[in-house]
């Protein structure tokens, strides 16, 4: 388990370094939205990523859901 869990955080990193930057991502993927915001812009890109993400490394676990 902890070398799924390893793996999880490191391919969401990877992500983030290769989408914001690696000066940014690390503060963009720890933001938290504000209390009383909506928690998702737009559903269907969630949605999309998700089955992507899914699709190339496996079905997220409840830890992975910490992500979403």
């Amino acid at each position: 388990m902890m070398m799924h869990i390893a793996h999880l955080d490191s391919s969401i990193e990877l992500i983030g370094n290769l989408i914001f930057g690696s000066a940014v991502a690390p503060s963009v993927l720890k933001t938290v939205r504000p209390s009383g915001q909506a928690l998702v812009d737009d559903w269907v890109c969630l949605k999309t990523m998700v089955q992507a993400f899914e699709s190339h490394c496996g079905s997220l676990t409840q830890y992975g859901m910490k992500y979403m």
